[in-house]
């Protein structure tokens, strides 16, 4: 069974998600000639698994999926469901890069050669997975 360590979270990771949850989805970048949007909170998402692993980057994306679900719905269900679709899309992006790169907490210690393409990889993965 595939089972993922916890991390060592700490007031910065704290800071991170309150910063994420509070103001980056309010952000958002349009990316030219795609009809898409880049939220911040996708970056920060990012980073949370970069440097504390994918269970953390998961927790955070599960928790600003409900942040944002509550801003733009008062419905439970489609709050519920924002939140999942967050946590099991990051999931599923998690479990791509580790499968072809490694243990995504590790990536950042790789040389850009292997960093470069690895990170190229989770934003490939995290946008046709949310497509």
């Amino acid at each position: 069974m595939w089972r993922m360590p916890t991390p060592h979270l700490d007031f910065k990771f704290a800071l991170l998600a309150v910063i994420t949850m509070i103001v980056s989805s309010r952000f958002a970048v349009k990316v030219p000639r795609v009809n898409t949007n880049v939220t911040v909170s996708d970056t920060f998402i990012f980073l949370a698994l970069l440097v504390y692993g994918g269970f953390a980057g998961i927790f955070l994306a599960a928790a600003e999926g409900l942040f944002s679900g509550i801003r733009i719905s008062k419905t439970t269900l489609t709050v519920a469901f924002n939140s999942a679709m967050m946590a099991v899309s990051t999931l599923l992006t998690v479990l791509v890069v580790e499968f072809f790169f490694g243990p995504i907490g590790a990536l950042r210690f790789l040389d850009w050669q292997h960093f470069i393409p690895a990170v190229g990889a989770m934003a490939l993965a995290q946008y046709f997975i949310n497509t």
